[in-house]
C-alpha cells in the first residue's frame, strides 16, 4: 500500500501546483510560525519549511510530509509579507526596476528520514512611476505575499522578466517537487 503524502500548505497556489504536476496529496495547515531571520535567505525558508514539516509530521508519523516556504530576497535582506498600505508602498517602490531573489525552500520528511532542497529565481520588477505604485497598493494585491506581490496576478504590472522558474516564484516549483519526491519514496523503499 502507498504511503499518505501529506503537504502542510494552505496556500492556493501550492495546491493549484500540485494538481497540475498530477502530485498526489493531502492538504493540511501546519500553522507553523515563520522566520525571517538566519544566516542566509536559504536557510531561512527551508528552516521555515522544516518547521511546517515537522510540526504536521507530529500528528502523522506514518505518512510523509512536505513543508514549503518562500522568501524574497533584496540587497541582502529578506522581505516578508507587509503588513500595511505603508509598508507595501515601501517595497514596491524599492523593487522597482531593480531585480530581487525568490527562494522557495522544501523539506520532506518520513520515519526520520529528511530530504531538503532549495530553489532560486530573478525576478526583474518593471520601473513603476509613483502612481503606478499607488494604484497597486490600493488595488490591495500586496495582502499576505512575500515581497508584496503575486506573480500568478500582478506580471503584467509589475513584472519586466523572470530568470528560472517561473512556478518557483509562485510558491514552488512542481516539476522538479515531482523529481525529487519520487526520488525520496524509492528512498524509503530501500530502507
Amino acid at each position: 500500500m502507498p504511503l499518505e503524502t501529506i503537504f502542510a500548505t494552505s496556500s492556493p497556489q501550492r495546491k493549484s501546483i500540485c494538481r497540475r504536476h498530477g502530485i498526489r496529496c493531502s492538504f493540511r495547515s501546519s500553522n507553523a510560525s515563520e522566520a525571517a531571520k538566519g544566516r542566509s535567505a536559504r536557510h531561512v525558508a527551508i528552516s521555515n519549511a522544516m518547521k511546517k514539516a515537522r510540526k504536521c509530521l507530529r500528528r502523522r508519523q506514518d505518512a510523509i510530509v512536505i513543508g514549503a516556504d518562500t522568501v524574497v530576497s533584496f540587497r541582502g535582506k529578506i522581505i516578508g509579507k507587509p503588513k500595511s498600505k505603508g509598508e507595501a508602498r515601501r517595497i514596491i517602490s524599492a523593487l522597482a526596476g531593480k531585480s530581487h531573489r525568490v527562494i522557495t525552500g522544501v523539506c520532506m520528511l518520513h520515519a526520520g528520514m529528511e530530504k531538503c532542497y532549495s530553489d532560486c529565481s530573478s525576478v526583474k520588477f518593471r520601473g513603476l512611476s509613483r502612481q503606478g505604485v499607488e494604484k497597486f497598493v490600493a488595488s490591495g494585491s500586496w495582502k499576505g505575499k512575500a515581497g508584496g506581490y503575486g506573480v500568478q496576478s500582478d506580471s503584467r504590472e509589475l513584472i519586466a522578466s523572470v530568470g528560472g522558474s517561473r512556478e518557483n516564484v509562485e510558491g514552488l516549483d512542481g516539476k522538479r517537487l515531482k523529481k525529487e519526491l519520487k526520488a525520496f519514496i524509492a528512498r524509503i523503499g530501500r530502507a
